[in-house]
């Protein structure tokens, strides 16, 4: 901070309100008054409303003998006498600076600043009463939180403050509890706070050229939070009083235990203050409905996002995304609230006390009201009045909870829909020929290539090159037959593979979307497109051919450089529908773009761009070519630069700006006397003698305004025949430099003194320019023309409707127009009828269209009929329209004003810094040469050859720059009035270039640019963008690629200041950028320095790798395509998410050196701290000098000087700058950048920075301490710390310290010269005392006791050992597949799996899961466990999450994991686990050595190796289906491994140790509890039979035929020893089984032959123990098996379960227990159950004594299911089918009874065939009824089948549930396929989930979507989840639903496109289904959950049949195949 002068004047601050957090800021505002006594008043006025108030007993200062606590006192008495707020802020001591004032005027008398701290419903009371009494120039900061919203829009408290009271007022927000704060507990906080540019002390010096790093604030008018012109109207603080600027603000409020972030987004600020409040009521729902805090990380997640976009949607212009993500009004203070605030508690409360919030506001609160809750709503009517609601579905579900009281159900359902779907992939191109686009420029080149063949690409003659909106093929295999071309060739290419996959919609599916690829290499790398094989983008597309089973892709090998796009044209795939739908229009992906690095050589050997270290210099100062650029080239050379950045070298115009260029095609003849020669000479000279390599800069924007070539083509400007718009403003311009000439003939001052002075030339303007120009005539419509045009046109019958006609509803035709009022009329036409209202053109350029004019006048007053004298004539309908158009004019006339006031605005404040302003440039007399204000306008001169053009066209647009613009849009452009507003600050000596969208548009300018460009990339590498910002994107990609086409590998650099990242990335992508300048001294202190450093240092050392190692076992895993296993090993690199490259610079050239903006000192540590960052870095001319400022590239004449240039540069200490050491910092650089030293540590503290870059694999390091040296840091304040480097060596490369003599005598002396640019007196000096300790766990580094500030410290470091640790990747990387290669599919159940149950259960409970502290335990105990957690620490290089702690901490988990294997390998059954376990022991022991935190890296290594190999071996050992298949095909595949192991406490047999199938993990793992023979045959054709896992079917199927009994399986195994026969439905499931084995297993027929002993007697109901001498003593067939079953249902089944009772099922009653099956044979349909029970898999008995639902089920399905009798249906007709084919000795069943009778299957089957839809089919027609049999009294849909048939409820046979496709997928031939297709689309819109089925329709009265088991309340409905089926959301049955829609929707296609959309619709509904298994740590499907896919607590989070269901249908998908039309092939 400067200190104060004498003049100066100090702020006097007054606190506006005393309550709680009011009374905190005074005191922290005190004390900082307080320390600060030069800046500030000492008396701190805290405003107080005035109580009486009683002392409480509990008070320190409570006194039974002094009046002052026995009686009630004044607040404010009570404050200034104890100086405590005893009752906001009690035991705070408030400091004696504070002085309590209840006397609101009186407090704010003369203050300066003031701090708002009060409720905000009495802002505008309160500021009422303060207009009148504050300094008119005072401040405001408004502490209060929130903002105010209604349905018309969201203000700001800090801006109804400001326009209340006149001034401007900024904002304080952060995560800040007051009394902590008072408490002085450390917070931080955020100040917003924009100084209004009329305060700025610091202007930018005005100069002729571009500057684009500086601003001159004090030109632009203060901007609202929309980032419109604020309507507040302030008066400059007196320049006798320190600007109020971030800085002063910051020593205002920041302290020790309350730490300040100064930023401008005073909406951002405001903003998190209120939206927080919302998300803390969603995460208090969460917390109270117990769904955990990965739901709450979730909430606020997504609550941060949407806070986010909700300023950028309504605050675009001001918000910056980084306030919510970085600061603490934004992300700190969210957490604060959703941890433990009000909020969030009330929330929480609601929820667990099932009321509604405002209920527990009126009980917690003492009738305050929360701000979540107002806020909600308040934003909810906003977002809703806009239509908005679905864009922000978080904050709109958390509004329905609080206030609608669903209690948060709603909160967590859209978030299915939130995020990219990603894809899972596997390697597989589709048949057929595939189509690529790739986009280059403005350039398309479509390239097919030849399927199932090695890629093919022509050679680039062969390719042809068109526009990409032409729709052109070139097709590869139509060139071979071409006699006149070159056959193409076979490219090859390496092993390296950058994996692209796409999502559904065409875009790239990686983190971010910018794809930034490495230099090409030789042979190339490919890049591998990839997407599902039936993706919608494969609909009839150009990019792939669909296949629904495989990942499609396309390898695009990487030959060039450049920023390519691609795109992919496709049908869109239509939504579904049983009759036929429009097809749609094909469209195309939008357009993504692929950045590939050039590849830079100098001398033929390669330089990365992160190695580049680039010197700029300004190129007129060099001098002349050769002799004086030698000295210096070899100067820099030999400083270890690499590359030289030139201003522009061609010839400058009349101001001598290198940016002000007189003729493109011409180098400076001053520089280069040989012009071009010379240029080829230097380029060569350069590389060759001095290894620097050249960039230039390229000027597009604009040209010098003397270029000759403008005279011949002035339509390559803005004039006003090429640009009409700009009439007003050549017109505005001409004036005022006309009025400029006139001012002292008019008696006004030439010479301004003062503001009066200026006030008065003002007002001048206002009279002599501003009304005589009469500019509205440019605005407004000229009412007597128009009005008498359309009058004409009326008469003459020529009449036009308006689009939309008189007939709309909000119209009234005719009639309702004769009604309106003016103003309603004007509205119409305004809107309707005027031509020209987009833009501005000559005087009344608007105006009405004629023939719409006589339309409305026919409207209003019929036809014209001349002949009719009732009618109105022609002049009363002109006067009647006349009036009109005066009512239309009036919002014209106010668009004018605007404009007006603005254009006065900008031109006082212009006027105002060049003439009066202290740091303004003072231009003295206004003369001819030196106007009243610069002009806007060129005015060519006239002579022979500007004679040749229209006189409109001589004067052009001069370029300049706006203050925060729009970065797309052309300021010159029609849309834009920035040159008539007068806001542009111009260029005087550049005219802006005019493009337009494409050459056509200026043909001889792009071609003259063209040229220019080429030029320019014949001689020089890189290209720095000059003004990139401002340069059209369209513009810039044409001139790259004509640069690329002379230079491929042309480098290119920018400056870009787009106001956003965003825009930034928008810039880069499409030109594909290198890297963006930044710059290092830009930093305002040593924090932000460090921040830069460590934004451009690299990735965090111990960084996860996140690509296969060079050498690993992964890399040996060949890629597949086609099904044909590739013999290539190929490394798959995945597309990391990458900032934009930076190219670093310590100073640039046109920005001010440390001696001017820091202290001269810090020219070394600043520059040693950019040399160590991981990017290309640079420096300029003068800095390494110390040049004592920056040098003036307009005005400066004098040439360079450096002692680097006149000699010898040595590694050494020495006088002159720099450059010795500068050299040493350049090699290490360049040596780090070429190597790959990529990952980087900085640390800072106090004044010093420390650096530590690592090569990730040889662990070698350069380390660095910097002392920074800002002002006022004088000797410094103390040595750093010791530093301690663990597990690391060093040695000291070198230290030194900067001296430099910046006194003025040195700098008057320095820039005395007057031929050369001299340096400060400096050297640098050499000095030791710094300690270097090892020892074998560190190394210690300390620093003397002096160690100044501008003093460095550089040490090389290394890790014992660890010079051979990249051999130590490929051994921990590899030899896992030998070791894994002999593991079954149960070993790996081991090996990969086991939940905490499964692993008590095999180590006798003395094991379980691990346990990471801070994080929790894991899921299993094998590598899957790990894996789930890494994957992502992995991906995101999350080093700081707590597995990564853990492991630094000790290597507990490494012992877990070989320890767990060696126990058990040692048990029978598990030998083969001794290699994987010997395998990860050495491992192991090998990372053991490293230091702790390399630990995380290494382990993740092992286990990722370990990981993928284990899952290569398991799908190795299934069917090929699953090895070749999707990602998704795969994960699901892995279930099968997953669920089936081997387990003490249950088997399927009860004296026989066997792998079982567990139905879920971790609910169902062990015991009774893991097998079921449901779930077991639900299962089982997907999990085992699809896989190929035969054996394990086959031994699933002999033992549950083993335990038949009453003709039925168990649901309950037990190992056989106690099978619970309860369950109807599970027969039937397991005969299907039967059928399906038999199917397809290859010679699965004979499995019914096979014999099974059996656990009870054939056809004999007794019960008896599995121990008794019967049980297994007599043995079946399984034909005879399948028999019985049939037979025992034929005779009917009546049986009371053994063992009935409460012991055996303790919930149900007695009647439940009794079993009751028979068929009707009417029917033929089976019947069974009863209400007391529920036999089928909705099996869900009621248990609940408080809600009376105990023993009554809660899905009896009594009667007959639809799916038990689609099962039987397919089983007769299989047994049938066998029978007639002789394989299957039974013809058909008896009938039992007395009148028994034979029926055979044949007739059995046909009986039900007959039926079925009869008994099950509700017509969607009600004349259709009688065909049926129904009751249409309860018939709730239409169009439906039943779900059961005479059930014992007859409501319950009419639900919607999710059965029926069970039946359509076994026995489709039941139904009639229209009516099946129907009934499955109602099914798809109403019961569907985002991955799961509904259990009953949402319209149903007994839907109940959210299951809970725990809850025990009166609800009958629910009561320990009772509703189990009667809603939530189960995913089995997807399987079936998807595979049943497929079946019927490829009956109804006809052709191979339709057919491709049947899949491409099953596609899209299995992307929750992927998302899911993607996401789940689990790695497999949940069993259930609750509405639209929300979380269910209670649901097995891995359920093996919602696994199996689905590789069904994948299965069906691999026999239905897309080329089948029609059922043929």
């Amino acid at each position: 901070m400067a200190t104060l002068g004498a003049s100066q004047r100090k702020h006097k601050v007054t606190i506006v309100g005393s309550g709680n957090w009011g009374s905190t800021i005074a005191k922290i505002v005190a004390e900082n008054i307080k320390a600060n006594p030069n800046l500030f008043e000492p008396e701190v006025r805290m405003w107080v409303f005035e109580e009486n108030i009683t002392v409480p007993e509990s008070s320190k200062h409570y006194d039974s003998s002094s009046e002052l606590s026995t009686k009630p006192q004044k607040l404010t008495q009570l404050i200034n006498h104890f100086h405590e707020n005893v009752k906001y802020l009690p035991d705070i001591a408030l400091p004696h600076n504070v002085v309590a004032d209840s006397s609101l005027q009186d407090s704010v008398k003369d203050a300066t600043i003031l701090v708002f701290n009060l409720p905000h419903q009495f802002i505008g009371g309160i500021c009422d009463q303060l207009k009148d009494h504050i300094l008119p120039y005072a401040r405001g900061v408004s502490c209060i939180k929130g903002v105010k919203v209604s349905d018309d829009g969201v203000s700001l408290f800090s801006e109804s403050i400001g326009s209340n009271l006149g001034i401007y007022c900024g904002a304080l927000s952060g995560a800040n509890i007051a009394n902590e704060v008072a408490q002085e507990k450390f917070s931080e906080t955020t100040v917003a706070y924009d100084p209004p540019p009329l305060d700025s002390r610091n202007p930018t010096p005005q100069g002729p050229t571009p500057s684009s790093s500086h601003a001159d604030l004090t030109q632009v008018q203060h901007k609202d939070s929309s980032g419109s012109t604020s309507k507040v109207k302030l008066l400059a603080l007196p320049s006798d009083y320190l600007p109020i600027d971030h800085q002063l603000l910051k020593t205002l409020f920041h302290r020790p235990y309350f730490h300040v972030r100064m930023v401008s987004d005073v909406a951002g600020v405001s903003l998190g203050g209120a939206l927080k409040n919302i998300v803390a009521i969603g995460t208090g729902f969460v917390d109270g409905q117990g769904w955990g805090d990965n739901a709450k990380a979730a909430i606020m997640r997504v609550g941060l996002l949407e806070m986010v976009k909700f300023g950028k949607e309504f605050f675009g212009g001001t918000v910056h995304a980084g306030t919510f993500t970085e600061e603490s009004c934004g992300v700190a203070d969210l957490i604060t609230s959703c941890s433990g605030g009000r909020n969030h508690r009330c929330a929480k409360l609601a929820v667990e006390r099932g009321v509604s919030v405002e209920e527990v506001e009126k009980t917690e609160l003492n009738g305050q009201m929360l701000q979540g809750t107002l806020t909600a709503r308040e934003v909810n009517g906003f977002l809703k009045s806009r239509g908005q609601e679905a864009d922000f579905p978080l904050f709109t579900a958390i509004y329905r909870a609080a206030i609608h009281g669903t209690k948060g159900q709603e909160i967590l359902r859209n978030r299915a829909d939130e995020g990219d779907l990603k894809l899972l992939l596997i390697r597989e191109t589709g048949d057929g020929s595939s189509l690529f686009i790739a986009v280059l420029g403005d350039y398309m080149y479509q390239l097919t290539f030849v399927r199932k063949s090695e890629l093919l690409l022509a050679k680039p003659s062969l390719l042809k090159k068109i526009q990409y909106n032409l729709p052109i093929t070139w097709n590869l295999q139509d060139s071979l037959s071409t006699s006149n071309q070159m056959a193409p060739e076979t490219l090859k290419t390496s092993h390296e593979v950058y994996l692209l996959p796409l999502t559904d919609e065409g875009a790239p599916d990686v983190p971010g979307t910018y794809i930034y690829l490495p230099p090409p290499t030789n042979p190339p790398y490919v890049v591998r497109f990839a997407i599902h094989g039936t993706s919608s983008i494969c609909r009839k597309g150009s990019l792939l051919q669909p296949d629904f089973n495989r990942t499609l892709e396309i390898d695009i090998p990487i030959v060039s450089a450049g920023a390519f796009a691609f795109y992919n044209t496709y049908t869109p795939l239509p939504e579904f529908s049983t009759s036929p739908v429009p097809t749609p229009e094909p469209t195309k992906t939008l357009t993504y773009y692929i950045d590939v690095s050039p590849k830079l050589t100098i001398n033929d050997e390669p330089l990365p761009i992160d190695a580049l270290s680039v010197f700029s210099v300004i190129s007129k100062f060099m001098g002349r070519y050769p002799m004086d650029w030698d000295k210096h080239l070899r100067g820099i050379g030999q400083r270890g630069y690499n590359m030289v950045h030139f201003t522009p070298l061609v010839q400058r115009g009349r101001s001598n700006s290198p940016y002000s260029i007189y003729d493109q095609l011409s180098f400076d003849p001053e520089c280069f006397p040989q012009g071009e020669k010379d240029v080829a000479e230097l380029v060569s000279k350069m590389e060759k003698e001095h290894g620097l390599l050249g960039l230039t800069d390229v000027v597009w924007n604009h040209t010098a305004d003397n270029s000759p070539w403008l005279e011949e083509h002035p339509e390559a400007g803005y004039n006003i025949e090429t640009a009409p718009w700009l009439e007003s403003a050549l017109e505005l311009d001409n004036a005022l430099l006309e009025f400029s000439m006139n001012l002292a003939n008019l008696g006004l001052p030439t010479m301004l003194s003062s503001v009066e002075d200026l006030l008065k030339v003002m007002n001048g303007i206002k009279e002599h320019v501003i009304d005589s120009l009469k500019l509205w005539e440019y605005y407004v419509i000229n009412a007597k023309r128009d009005a008498e045009a359309a009058a004409e046109a009326w008469v003459a019958g020529e009449i036009t409707f308006p689009e939309g006609g008189f007939g709309a509803s909000d119209i009234g035709g005719p009639e309702g127009i004769k009604n309106w009022s003016l103003e309603q009329k004007a509205n119409f036409l305004l809107e309707k009828a005027v031509l020209g209202i987009d833009r501005l053109g000559k005087r009344y350029h608007r105006r009405i269209d004629p023939k719409i004019g006589a339309a409305f006048l026919t409207a209003m007053f019929g036809k014209y009929d001349g002949y009719d004298y009732g009618s109105a004539d022609k002049g009363a309908a002109q006067n009647e329209f006349s009036k009109i158009l005066d009512e239309l004019n009036l919002p014209l006339y106010r668009e004018y004003d605007a404009d007006a006031a603005e254009i006065m605005e900008q031109v006082f404040n212009r006027v105002k810094y060049i003439r009066l302003e202290e740091n303004g440039p003072k231009l003295g007399e206004i003369t001819e040469k030196n106007p009243l204000v610069e002009s806007y306008f060129t005015r060519l001169p006239l002579n022979a050859t500007t004679q040749k053009h229209h006189p409109r066209s001589l004067a052009l647009v001069n370029n300049g720059w706006i203050w925060n613009a729009d970065a797309m849009k052309d300021n010159a452009g029609s849309t834009s009035r920035a040159y008539l507003r007068r806001e542009v600050i111009a260029w005087g000596d550049c005219v802006k270039l005019r493009y337009g969208s494409s050459p056509a548009d200026n043909p001889f300018l792009w071609d003259f640019m063209a040229r220019y460009t080429r030029l320019m990339a014949k001689y020089f590498t890189g290209f720095r963008i000059d003004n990139c910002h401002s340069t059209p994107l369209v513009v810039a990609e044409y001139l790259l690629d004509e640069a690329r086409k002379v230079r491929p590998d042309v480098a290119i650099f920018a400056e870009l200041f787009t106001g956003s990242e965003e825009m930034d990335f928008v810039f880069v992508e499409r030109l594909g950028i290198s890297a963006l300048i930044r710059e290092a001294m830009q930093a305002w202190s040593t924090a932000e320095l460090s921040r830069l450093v460590h934004r451009h240092g690299g990735i965090p050392i111990g960084s996860f790798e996140v690509d296969e190692v060079t050498g690993s076992d992964i890399l040996e895993f060949p890629h597949q395509a086609n099904g044909t296993a590739s013999p290539k090993k190929e490394a798959i690199r995945r597309i990391k998410q990458s900032p934009v490259h930076a190219l670093f610079m310590d100073c640039t050239h046109d920005n001010e050196v440390p001696a001017q903006k820091r202290d001269a000192r810090d020219t070394l540590p600043n520059a040693a701290l950019v040399s160590l960052c991981a990017c290309a870095t640079g420096s300029v001319m003068g800095y390494d000098e110390i040049y004592p400022k920056l040098v003036d590239l307009v005005h400066e004449t004098r040439l360079y000087s450096s002692s680097s240039s006149d000699g010898e540069v040595k590694i050494q200490s020495g006088e002159g700058g720099i450059g010795g050491i500068k050299k040493l910092l350049n090699q290490l650089h360049t040596t780090m950048g070429t190597d790959g030293y990529d990952e980087t540590h900085v640390h800072h503290e106090g004044q010093y920075i420390t650096v530590h870059r690592v090569h990730p694999k040889s662990r070698k390091g350069i380390f660095l301490i910097a002392h920074t040296a800002y002002p006022g840091y004088g000797s410094g304040d103390g040595p750093l710390k010791p530093t301690r480097l663990v597990g690391t060596e060093a040695r000291r490369l070198g230290s030194w310290q900067l001296e430099v003599d910046s006194s003025d005598e040195a700098k008057a002396a320095a820039t005395r010269g007057k031929t050369t640019l001299k340096g400060l007196p400096s050297r640098v000096v050499d000095f030791d005392g710094i300690s270097l300790e090892t020892n074998d766990v560190e190394t210690v580094i300390t620093l003397p006791d002096a160690f100044p500030p501008g003093s460095i410290a550089l040490f090389e470091t290394w890790i014992p050992g660890a010079e051979h640790s990249e051999g130590l990747d490929v051994f921990v990387t590899s030899g896992a597949k030998e070791a894994f290669k002999d593991l079954n599919l149960v070993d790996l159940n081991f090996i990969l799996y086991r939940c905490e149950s499964e692993e008590r259960d095999v180590s006798e409970n003395k094991d379980g899961v691990y346990t990471i502290p801070g994080y929790g335990s894991l899921v299993y105990a094998g590598l899957q466990g790990w894996w789930s957690v890494l994957r992502e620490v992995i991906t995101n290089n999350n080093l700081g999450h707590p597995i990564c702690a853990h492991l630094r901490n000790g290597q507990w988990a490494l012992d877990y994991i070989v320890g767990r294997l060696q126990r058990t390998l040692r048990k029978e059954g598990f030998e083969h686990l001794s290699r994987p376990a010997a395998w990860l022991q050495q491992r192991f022991d090998a990372i053991r050595k490293v230091p702790s935190f390399l630990l995380p890296r290494y382990f993740a290594l092992v286990i990722r190796t370990a990981y993928l190999t284990a899952r290569e071996r398991a799908l190795g050992l299934m069917d090929e289906n699953m090895r070749e298949g999707q990602e998704f095909v795969q994960s699901l595949a892995m279930v099968s491994v997953q669920q089936t192991g081997y387990m003490k406490s249950a088997s399927l047999w009860p004296e026989k140790s066997v792998p079982s199938l567990a139905a879920g993990l971790p609910h169902f793992s062990s015991s009774w509890a893991r097998c079921w023979g449901r779930d077991v045959f639900i299962s089982l054709r997907g999990l085992y039979l699809a896989t190929g896992r035969y054996a394990e079917a086959r031994e699933h199927i002999l033992a549950f035929a083993s335990v038949l009994k009453h003709g039925m399986i168990p649901n309950l195994l037990s190992d056989g020893k106690l099978p619970r026969y309860n369950s109807r439905d599970s027969i039937w499931f397991f005969l299907q089984n039967i059928q399906d084995f038999t199917n397809m297993v290859p010679d699965g027929i004979g499995l019914l032959q096979e014999k099974v002993p059996r656990r009870f007697l054939p056809y004999n109901d007794t019960w008896f123990e599995y121990e008794d001498p019967r049980a297994y003593s007599q043995s079946s067939t399984i034909e005879d098996i399948i028999q019985e079953a049939l037979q025992r249902h034929a005779t009917g089944i009546s049986f009371r379960e053994a063992n009935a009772g409460p012991k055996l099922d303790m919930q149900m009653k007695p009647e439940g227990f009794q079993i009751d099956i028979k068929v009707d044979w009417g029917t033929g349909i089976i019947f069974g159950g009863n209400q007391n029970n529920c036999g089928t898999w909705m099996d869900k008995m009621g248990e609940s004594e408080k809600a009376g639902s105990k023993g009554v089920p809660g899905t009896p399905r009594d009667g007959a299911a639809i799916e038990i009798t689609g099962l039987l249906y397919s089983t007769l007709t299989w047994v049938d089918k066998l029978h007639e084919q002789g394989k299957y000795k039974y013809e058909g069943i008896s009938t039992g009874g007395r009148k028994s009778e034979e029926i055979t299957f044949a007739d059995w089957s046909s009986r039900i065939k007959q039926n079925f839809e009869r008994c099950y089919y509700v017509p969607r027609e009600r004349k259709d009824d009688s065909s049926y049999d129904v009751n249409p009294k309860i018939i709730n849909r239409r169009g439906i089948y039943k779900d059961l048939y005479k059930a014992g409820k007859e409501f319950e046979d009419y639900q919607l549930r999710a059965n029926f496709p069970i039946a359509m997928t076994v026995a489709p031939n039941l139904f009639s396929p229209e009516k099946a297709l129907y009934a499955l689309s109602i099914a798809d819109s109403a019961i569907r989930g985002p991955t799961g089925m509904a259990t009953l329709d949402p319209i149903d009265l007994n839907y109940r979507p959210y299951y809970n088991n725990a809850e025990d309340s009166n609800d009958f409905a629910t009561s320990k989840g009772r509703n189990y089926h009667q809603g939530p959301e189960w995913l089995w049955p997807t399987g079936f639903f998807l595979r049943a829609l497929l079946k019927f929707d490829l009956m109804r296609r006809k052709t191979k496109d339709g057919r491709t959309e049947s899949f491409q619709q099953i596609t899209r509904r299995l992307a929750g289904c992927k998302k899911a298994i993607a996401e789940s740590p689990w790695a497999g499907l949940t069993e259930l959950t609750n509405k639209n896919g929300e979380f269910c607590g209670d649901s097995s989070p891995t359920q093996a049949w919602s696994a199996g269901c689905l590789l069904d249908l994948f299965h069906d998908a691999s026999e239905l195949s897309i080329e089948q039309t029609n059922g043929t092939k």
